[in-house]
């Protein structure tokens, strides 16, 4: 029956008068394994399972239930952690014939509502403290957001009396672009029991002004936790907000000072750690340094090695209070930067320093300008001084006249001298020159005209000297405030003039052999005044043909598609008084037109301003540069059509030309890969290496060759890569030009090849292994059988056949001996001839148990490496050789020598061996002997080809030549 309650969120029990369970529902079930930790079932007592002590009210309860009285308690239970739930338990007697027979339990957790009350009595005791303190404004309203109270705080705030408020709507005083956020609060606080909503909104004041208000919302509900009020508690927050939206505001704009300023800022906190940068900074560092900027680094890791000290200093000064400055100079992309910096500190309101701020700036424009403009003024000072030229100003306002030191110079002053204008204008010779002076200065005061003049002063030490005078007035208002210039020593010029009037003739036809025209011209009108000979070889006119030409047209000589560019070059020529080239078509006297080049400059004169001219045909150059050109789409047209991939480089190692198939080959469009450093694309794997050649090629003006993979339409290829040095006219160095082929194919038929170098390097050692296990057993086998000869050798009487037997096991043993060194060879490695054989006839020699005594032996072998092959056999031969001397060189048992020399000579090896025995018999002969050993001395030698020499003089002698 109680199964059937499994459906309500009531727990049931039935126990009978033994206290047995008899029945309960799934909530039950759940409560007690919830609450206990322990499974019920059918039969269990309940005292023990809910753990009903004797004396507890809950047991008080029962016992009055079983008298049938229903009972009611609301109870609070621990689980076994410790935790507290609340139940409402109703205990229900269950009669039978007027007896009860058992007790059903209908309990309900209340836990919830019991922590709203809580909650709820909490926020009474909270709304009631705050009212009682009377610090705070606290208002409530109804649910439909009309006001039901307020405290006096709040109209000493904001004005009115209670009657004007109460049940009024609350938006009533609220600014309205905050009426939705009251809103929003009030909702939150309603559905969430407990919720406790902060809020800023902004209130209206009596003096028309706004309240910045903070309120905290909270929902006041009845016993049952149903809503019923809300109430705010607010206070006036308006100093600390209007604080805040300055700092914002200073914020905003110094984030947009960092923006938009074009000096990168890094700000930096006490520890010299990185919190954060503008984008200039990051784009800096991206330019300069090839890394981007991140937050949380030491701030001396921001910049190189070379420069850490000076950035360390700044930064550390600064957080003594002081503002640094500091230059720097760094390389990067083999590019040399200026680096100016200003590190500052930060301060709070109370003037404690909390950071630093580092400001960057790349001045390398202005230092080179200013270390190129240092170099001028130095060169122009070492000019001015070789030329002997000489400043001076005149300030008309304070009546001052200042020198420069090669003016006083001129004038013979000493350093500290500073005449006044009266002295400086008798410092000219009196009479005609010194009213010259007057009247230029006169009229550069009275017209603000610039003047240039010649004259003769007299220097304080009483001596004449030319100079020639230039000055410039500063206008303002119509007078003249300041008068400046130069003086000029031309004393060697005026000589050089009068011995040039002397030497003019010379002059004029040394002038007119030269294979240029030379032209005077007058500025103002642009009339021939004098013209060198060679205008009859250039344009077909003799010189006063060219003049009278000239006088009735100025400009009849340049063709017309060029007169425009004539006039525009002699207009900017008149203006800055410069050097000026020009190139045009000139038209000759029978109607052709020949290319000039004509190079002049203005030259002042007392008659006036003249041009001086220099006229060349440069009809050849031209033409040179023509076929240049033509060359230059020759290349183009090539390159664009060569089956190989072709670039240049400039002298930045940036890209300035790639041919289609290169750029086809990236799959990328041309004008990406311009101006790209050379080798950017270029894999991870192979760039560092291939730089390296690049930049060591570059250097030193050499040609490379590199191979390495990029990355080519998805997948990468192998390139080999040539460049070579390009150089313009000029023998100038002017970058790299280059042409590369895809050889994938040939690096992977490389590897390929590889794979099977080492699969025959395997094979060959296994050979080799195979070859060494051969002699091993060749060796055994040899020692086996020389054992069973000499145990043969013992059995047989005839001494004969046991001296054949004694022979034959002397020489297994000896060839055992040789294997036994191939043992430890590798086939195909070389061996030292000499090792070998010294070592070899010291190990025979132990073999044949001849007495150290007995034999000496005197080696002479040449350092020399030979297979094993042709050592094997002259391992064999020297056996047969060795073993015949102590048979038969020696029969009375006199003391020996044996003699074994090596020698190698143009490409010829050649081994010696001798006894001083008592030789061969005379009817021995090499070539038809039927001894057993010479038959294999000469099989050995065979092998390896040797030419053999047998004499018989003072012992045996052998040469085998090979």
């Amino acid at each position: 029956m109680i199964s059937m309650l499994d459906a309500s969120d009531h727990a049931y029990l039935l126990f009978d008068k033994n206290f047995s369970i008899l029945g309960l529902n799934k909530n039950s079930f759940e409560s007690i394994l919830k609450i206990y930790q322990t499974e019920t079932q059918i039969g269990d007592n309940i005292l023990v399972t809910l753990n009903i002590k004797e004396t507890s009210d809950f047991r008080n309860k029962i016992s009055a239930c079983f008298n049938g009285h229903k009972q009611n308690i609301k109870t609070p239970i621990k689980d076994v952690s410790g935790n507290l739930f609340y139940f409402t338990v109703t205990l229900v007697p269950l009669m039978e014939q007027e007896n009860v027979a058992a007790i059903l339990i209908a309990a309900k957790d209340v836990t919830k509502e019991e922590q709203v009350a809580k909650k709820y009595k909490q926020q009474i005791q909270y709304t009631n403290s705050i009212i009682n303190s009377n610090t705070s404004v606290l208002i409530r309203t109804d649910l439909q957001g009309n006001y039901t109270y307020s405290n006096r705080k709040f109209y000493e705030y904001f004005g009115g009396t209670p009657e004007d408020l109460i049940g009024k709507p609350f938006f009533s005083t609220v600014i309205p672009e905050d009426i939705e956020v009251c809103n929003l609060a009030a909702y939150k606080c309603i559905t969430t029991p407990g919720h406790i909503e902060l809020v800023i909104i902004r209130k209206p004041r009596k003096d028309g002004g706004v309240y910045w208000t903070e309120w905290e919302f909270v929902c006041i509900r009845d016993e049952d936790g149903n809503p019923i009020e809300i109430q705010a508690v607010g206070r006036d927050i308006s100093e600390r907000k209007l604080a805040e939206l300055a700092l914002q505001k200073s914020e905003a704009n110094l984030k947009a000072i960092f923006k938009h300023a074009e000096t990168a800022y890094i700000l930096y906190d006490k520890n010299l750690i990185v919190q954060t940068y503008n984008e200039q900074a990051n784009t800096f560092f991206v330019q300069h340094f090839g890394t981007e900027l991140t937050k949380g680094i030491s701030g001396v890791d921001v910049i190189p090695d070379t420069n850490k000290d000076f950035l360390r200093n700044a930064l550390t000064q600064a957080l003594t209070g002081e503002t640094t400055r500091y230059e720097t100079s760094f390389i990067t992309h083999h590019t040399n930067y200026w680096l100016e910096g200003f590190a500052f500190p930060i301060t709070d309101d109370e003037n404690n320093i909390i950071g630093v701020c580092l400001s960057l700036l790349d001045i390398t424009l202005k230092k080179n300008a200013a270390i190129n403009l240092e170099k001028r003024e130095r060169i122009l000072s070492n000019m001015s001084s070789l030329a002997k030229i000489g400043g001076y100003e005149i300030d008309f306002m304070k009546e001052e006249v200042v020198w420069s030191e090669m003016t006083k110079q001129l004038h013979g002053l000493a350093p500290h001298e500073q005449p006044n204008l009266t002295e400086a204008i008798q410092y000219y010779k009196e009479g005609e020159e010194r009213e010259l002076v007057r009247r230029k200065v006169e009229s550069a005061i009275t017209n603000g005209e610039a003047f240039e003049f010649e004259s003769i002063i007299v220097t304080k030490q009483n001596q004449e000297k030319w100079v020639r005078a230039i000055g410039v007035p500063e206008m303002k208002d119509g007078k003249c405030i300041r008068l400046s210039g130069a003086f000029m020593d031309i004393q060697q010029e005026v000589n050089i003039r009068k011995l040039l009037e002397v030497e003019k003739d010379k002059y004029q036809r040394f002038i007119e052999t030269l294979p240029l025209v030379t032209l005077t011209i007058d500025t103002k009108n642009l009339q021939v005044l004098y013209v060198s000979p060679q205008i009859e070889e250039l344009l077909g006119y003799t010189p006063e043909e060219f003049i009278d030409s000239t006088l009735t047209n100025p400009l009849g000589m340049i063709a017309p598609e060029f007169k425009e560019q004539m006039i525009s070059t002699v207009d900017m020529a008149l203006v800055n008084k410069e050097r000026f080239s020009v190139e045009y078509k000139a038209i000759k006297k029978n109607g052709e037109t020949i290319w000039v080049r004509s190079i002049g400059k203005v030259v002042a004169r007392e008659e006036g301003e003249v041009f001086q001219l220099i006229m060349k045909n440069i009809n050849e150059d031209k033409r040179n540069r023509q076929l240049l050109q033509e060359s230059e789409l020759r290349f183009r047209n090539i390159a664009e059509t060569a089956p190989v991939l072709i670039w240049m480089c400039d002298e930045y190692r940036k890209y300035s030309y790639v041919n289609k198939l290169w750029s086809d080959f990236l799959n990328k469009p041309r004008y990406t890969l311009l101006g790209s450093f050379w080798g950017e694309l270029i894999d991870e794997l192979d760039k560092e290496q291939t730089q390296l050649t690049f930049e060591d090629a570059f250097r030193q003006r050499k040609e490379f060759i590199v191979l390495y993979r990029i990355k080519s339409k998805g997948t990468y290829k192998w390139i080999l890569d040539k460049g070579v040095p390009r150089y313009d006219e000029a023998k100038e160095f002017i970058g790299f030009m280059g042409s590369a082929i895809e050889v994938t194919v040939q690096i992977e038929s490389n590897q390929k090849l590889r794979e099977r170098e080492i699969q025959l390097t395997q094979a060959i050692a296994e050979r080799n292994l195979l070859i060494k296990e051969i002699h091993h057993r060749v060796k055994n086998n040899l020692q086996v059988i020389a054992g069973i000869l000499f145990l043969k050798g013992n059995s047989i009487k005839d001494p004969t056949v046991s001296k054949i037997l004694t022979d034959l096991r002397t020489r297994l043993r000896s060839i055992s001996l040789i294997h036994e060194k191939l043992l430890y060879k590798d086939p195909l490695e070389k061996v030292n001839i000499g090792i070998y054989l010294e070592t070899l006839l010291r190990e025979i020699k132990q073999v044949s148990g001849v007495h150290p005594d007995f034999l000496d032996i005197k080696i002479d072998i040449d350092d020399y490496e030979m297979n094993l092959d042709p050592l094997t056999n002259l391992g064999f031969i020297l056996n047969e050789l060795f073993t015949n001397t102590i048979k038969h060189a020696f029969p009375n048992g006199e003391k020996g020598i044996i003699t074994l020399k090596f020698k190698i000579e143009s490409e010829v090896r050649t081994l010696y061996y001798a006894d001083n025995g008592v030789g061969l018999p005379e009817n021995v002969n090499l070539n038809n002997s039927n001894l057993f050993g010479l038959q294999l001395i000469k099989i050995f030698a065979s092998h390896i080809h040797a030419k053999v020499e047998l004499k018989s003089i003072n012992g045996t002698q052998w040469k085998f030549t090979f």
